[in-house]
């Protein structure tokens, strides 16, 4: 049977119920303090299992009628909690005791209370939305083939395009027009593509246009965009991962800004993971290299 903390933290829980219990906050609500003297007995002789509603009435309560009144005390109960944790005597504890269940389950956890600094850190990482538009199965050997492939076609079909172009400008047809203006469209449409393919070498995520990436995951390579809420609290912005990369810039080196608070609120992300830590403001970033 889980002991929601109670196997460790027993005499915590039990002084933190006490605590509860005394506070002014509770001096006329008598039903949660009776409730509270129930919680603190069951839990000192250790019969967690004995926690539902008819435990907190006498046993000629109806079970029905003895769930209905347990639910309403229940459920102010649970504020006045929050609130108590909200007072000043409340922040000074250590521990806290809190609700397992949002409903359904009355029973009660112990947990040491989280530091300032453990509360900062939580609200300075940010975990993203992934989004997947299509994906191409490959093998890593055969991605490298096809780097090297393109990298011998690609400037080969530009100069052969224009020669055409500059050999047969004024006598040409126009359908040997158009196959050398294809020619160089296409080659410089492979070039970007092995220029992609080598940034793949040295990273797991590759900035095409506006909020896409592509993203390469050992065995396939997806189109993806990503997405978040800002965790700074009060903000609730959109998190979007930016075009600027800086390699200094942990995880993957692009940078995610908040929507309402671009300039302060940036985060790095992670491509495996789908998480990202928040950019101290003091870093600064240089003008974006030709080679993002």
């Amino acid at each position: 049977m889980e002991k929601y903390g109670w196997d460790r933290y027993r005499k915590e829980g039990l002084q933190e119920l006490g605590n509860i219990k005394e506070s002014p906050l509770f001096g006329n609500k008598n039903a949660q303090k009776s409730f509270l003297e129930v919680y603190y007995q069951i839990y000192n002789d250790e019969k967690e299992d004995q926690i539902k509603a008819t435990a907190f009435y006498p046993e000629k309560v109806i079970k029905v009628v003895a769930q209905h009144r347990a639910r309403t005390v229940i459920k102010d109960l649970r504020k006045s909690i929050d609130k108590f944790y909200t007072s000043p005597e409340g922040k000074d504890s250590k521990f806290e005791i809190y609700f397992i269940a949002e409903s359904g389950d009355y029973k009660l956890g112990i947990r040491p209370r989280k530091t300032n600094a453990q509360l900062l850190c939580l609200e300075e990482s940010v975990s993203y939305n992934e989004h997947q538009y299509f994906i191409i199965k490959h093998r890593p050997s055969a991605m490298n083939k096809l780097r090297v492939l393109l990298l011998l076609i690609a400037p080969l079909l530009f100069l052969i395009s224009l020669v055409i172009l500059y050999v047969e400008r004024f006598h040409s047809s126009w359908l040997i027009f158009f196959i050398g203006c294809g020619g160089v469209i296409l080659s410089l449409g492979m070039g970007y593509i092995v220029i992609i393919l080598f940034k793949f070498m040295s990273r797991e995520l590759v900035h095409l246009s506006s909020k896409y990436f592509l993203k390469d995951a050992i065995d396939h390579i997806a189109l993806v965009s990503f997405s978040a809420k800002c965790p700074v609290t009060g903000c609730e912005g959109n998190v979007l991962i930016s075009d600027e990369y800086d390699e200094r810039v942990e995880d993957s080196g692009y940078v995610a800004k908040c929507s309402k608070d671009p300039k302060g609120h940036k985060y790095s992300i992670d491509a495996r993971t789908i998480k990202g830590k928040r950019i101290k403001a003091k870093t600064r970033f240089p003008l974006m290299k030709i080679l993002r």
